[in-house]
């Protein structure tokens, strides 16, 4: 029999064996609700209607009929952790009841007591569950009777005053939480006995706030020193699109534990630390004493001696009223500026800031950098509803007694209704980019009433974020939660401890359509845990924040920043694993990229790196031109920031970030080859220009025009893929900065493919 006549049959076996499945739960559906029937007439007698012989007649019926109705009720019964959705699931389930959500208990329960009866019922009347006997085993005593003498030793050790300050001089030898002008020591995560076992498995990774609860339910990868969540075990593609832009479908909002964020405070007098960010962004922002009264917020470029070093969010603020205990002169004003940067460029940024020049060596003294890696965290929410779902579970605190004039309080009342507006709007939008509220909390576990965030003092105190104060409180709270049922439901009455814990908070709107929550560290957990769940927001990984951003055509860092240290460091990381997970192909099932060939003229092969966005090819062909540009030529590419292109010089080897949108068909995806269109190919690659002449050439065809070739290659997609908000393929790239500084048709192709698409270049504004 040959190969095509075996692969028939086959076929015909697999779809015979497919229909006897079906047919079977077919038939057993069926089965399950067939009713027996009698027609028996001896009921009736003379038009009238015998009660008792209309039972008799009709006894077998009814039982028929109620047992089909609890065949076709268990039929298709499924147990209570299979109904839990699977947003709520966790990667190993447990079928003990208090590991079920609240409103899964009681049918839990039921279905235990319904197994319990089925066992009892198997078992002779028996319900209880028989358990194996350990076996005895002289090891297990031997072992048993060292813990308690060990235990015993312990306790006298610990009845000695000797032993008590042992201990006591061991747990003053703790790390530095933070550091004043040196770097902080990570925090354990966990209690007791679970410290140390938690510290072993953070030597080489520092775990976040809510580590132990993302390991449940997502999938972890460590990068920059920490352990973060990659991507939910579930399928969240179209969730996360469907949470972070569309509430008329139900969305809310997508959090992240953002804590993995390097923060770092900056005291210093006003005119030192203007100059020293004037000198760390290039001018891009600038503090002025006097003209900023209150708050700023920027995002950004910063830089030093060596060039661009990434992203930054800078807030600065007065700090008049706060000294964080430093002695400086009263006639001389301060300010606080709070500085938070990617965690792979924190070192450099540090060192920068430190390395800048002082105007004169009063600054120097005067001159403090805190180091808050591991003392404040963060919450991110992105989605049409990010405010709503921050007022509806969170409740800040307002005391008259925090404002010193009358104009300090209709201030803050203006504010309040100014709050009271866009959490019914919802939607982070609606507030100015850049635009932050510092606030205090009340702590979300007590405090279960929907209501409405009212603004507190603007001005928080620095030393709330002191670590040792703020584990105290919540040590304290922890221990009123468990003596006392302090738990409230929604619509009961609420009360509140005098000396309750006041939670300081920063509440900032970023570039990005979404909103950051700083908070103390302990309190991120806490905090994450009453934002996020059924009817809140959903949360996601790295890999989900790339999605929101790719999706509103913004730049990730660091994957779409070449140029910089990080950004080519993160290529190269990628490189590695696609090209590994090449190789571990069969030749016959990868894609063969050395004999790939355009039909444009150029040799076999495909260009560049396949692995990779192989940025020296850019620059390959341009150094055999004349001596004017090989003056001007730079060691190696770097990144220009799009609002220096209309004042900057010629960039010999500089780059410029674009956005990538398709015009017809073709979805981009990461390391796509951006060429533009030479003037011999205008009239070929323009009429595709037109509808009509769209849907009559078919990509691939005779007629369909060929690539252009290497000379005409201007860039690279960093981030592509279909995108949902703009219903076609689109993504982020960067191309040469000499050869186009203005939006543009260009080619895309992809790495591998023969067939180019055409797609317009927008520059960033």
């Amino acid at each position: 029999m040959t190969r095509k006549g075996k692969q028939n049959e086959h076929d015909k076996t697999t779809a015979s064996r497919q229909s006897s499945t079906l047919s079977f739960k077919r038939l057993k559906t069926l089965d399950a609700r067939t009713i027996l029937t009698d027609t028996a007439d001896a009921c009736v007698r003379d038009g009238k209607l015998d009660v008792t012989a209309f039972v008799q007649s009709r006894k077998a019926e009814i039982q028929n009929i109620t047992a089909a109705m609890r065949r076709s009720k268990t039929i298709q019964k499924q147990q209570t952790f299979q109904a839990v959705p699977r947003s709520l699931r966790r990667r190993a389930a447990s079928h003990h009841v208090r590991f079920l959500p609240p409103r899964y208990r009681k049918q839990g329960e039921k279905d235990i007591r319904d197994a319990a009866a089925v066992a009892a019922a198997s078992n002779g009347g028996d319900s209880s569950i028989r358990k194996k006997k350990k076996k005895f085993r002289l090891n297990t005593t031997r072992l048993r009777l060292r813990r308690s003498t060990a235990l015993r030793l312990r306790r006298i050790a610990l009845s000695t005053a000797a032993g008590r300050r042992n201990v006591n001089n061991k747990r003053r030898r703790r790390g530095n939480p933070v550091g004043f002008n040196e770097f902080a020591d990570p925090p354990a995560i966990g209690n007791g006995a679970a410290r140390g076992k938690f510290q072993r498995r953070q030597r080489d990774k520092t775990w976040l706030p809510t580590h132990l609860w993302h390991a449940k339910r997502a999938h972890m990868t460590t990068r920059w020193g920490f352990a973060i969540p990659s991507h939910p075990n579930d399928k969240v593609f179209r969730p996360t699109h469907r949470h972070s832009s569309q509430a008329a479908v139900g969305g809310n909002a997508v959090g992240f534990d953002t804590s993995y964020e390097a923060t770092m405070i900056v005291f210093a007098l006003a005119k030192d630390l203007a100059y020293r960010i004037n000198l760390l962004t290039r001018g891009a922002f600038g503090i002025v004493p006097g003209f900023l009264p209150g708050n700023s917020l920027f995002e950004g470029f910063v830089f030093d001696d060596r060039g661009l070093i990434g992203t930054a969010m800078i807030c600065t603020s007065d700090g008049l009223e706060e000294r964080l205990s430093l002695k400086l002169p009263s006639g001389d004003e301060c300010m606080k500026l709070i500085l938070r940067v990617h965690p792979s460029i924190f070192v450099r940024t540090w060192n920068a800031i430190q390395s800048f020049p002082a105007l004169n060596e009063k600054s120097v003294d005067q001159f403090i950098i805190i180091d808050c890696r591991y003392t404040i965290g963060s919450i991110d929410l992105i989605g049409p509803r990010a405010l709503s779902v921050l007022a509806l579970n969170l409740r800040c605190n307002f005391e008259r007694k925090g404002f010193k004039s009358p104009y300090d309080l209709e201030h803050a009342s203006s504010l309040h209704n100014i709050a009271t507006g866009l959490a019914s709007v919802g939607n982070p939008i609606a507030l100015v980019p850049g635009s932050n509220a510092q606030l205090t909390f009340l702590d979300p576990r007590t405090v279960h009433v929907w209501n409405i965030f009212v603004v507190d003092d603007l001005q928080v105190s620095v030393e709330h974020w002191k670590r040792a104060f703020l584990r105290r409180k919540l040590r304290e709270r922890n221990r009123r939660v468990k003596d006392g049922n302090t738990y409230h439901q929604p619509g009961e009455v609420e009360y509140t401890f005098e000396d309750d814990v006041r939670i300081p908070g920063l509440l900032m709107r970023r570039d990005n359509g979404g909103i950051t929550l700083l908070l103390p560290w302990q309190w991120v957990k806490i905090f994450y845990d009453a934002l996020i769940g059924p009817g809140k927001a959903i949360f996601g990984g790295l890999e989900q924040y790339h999605q929101i951003m790719t999706e509103r055509m913004l730049p990730y860092f660091p994957d779409d920043f070449p140029g910089t240290d990080e950004g080519d460091a993160e290529e190269q990381r990628k490189a590695a694993e696609r090209q590994a997970k090449w190789e571990a192909k069969p030749k016959g099932k990868r894609a063969s990229y050395e004999s790939l060939y355009l039909h444009n003229g150029d040799v076999k092969g495909e260009v560049g790196n396949p692995f990779a966005c192989d940025w020296q090819v850019l620059f390959k062909h341009d150094n055999d031109g004349d001596g004017e540009h090989q003056q001007q030529h730079l060691p190696r590419w770097t990144l220009v920031p799009h609002y220096t292109l209309a004042r900057s010089a010629d960039y010999y080897n500089g780059l410029v970030q674009v956005k990538v949108i398709m015009i017809s068909r073709g979805v981009p995806a990461p390391r796509s080859r951006v060429y533009a269109i030479p003037a011999d190919m205008q009239k070929q690659w323009q009429p595709r220009q037109s509808k009509r002449k769209r849907e009559a050439i078919v990509p691939g065809s005779d007629d369909y025009p060929s690539c252009p070739s290497r000379q005409h290659l201007i860039g690279f997609v960093t981030s592509g893929m279909f995108n949902l908000t703009e219903g076609r393929g689109a993504g982020v790239g960067a191309v040469v900065a000499t050869k186009i500084k203005q939006d543009a048709y260009v080619v895309v192709r992809n790495v591998g493919e023969t067939v180019a698409y055409l797609a317009i270049m927008k520059v960033y504004k």
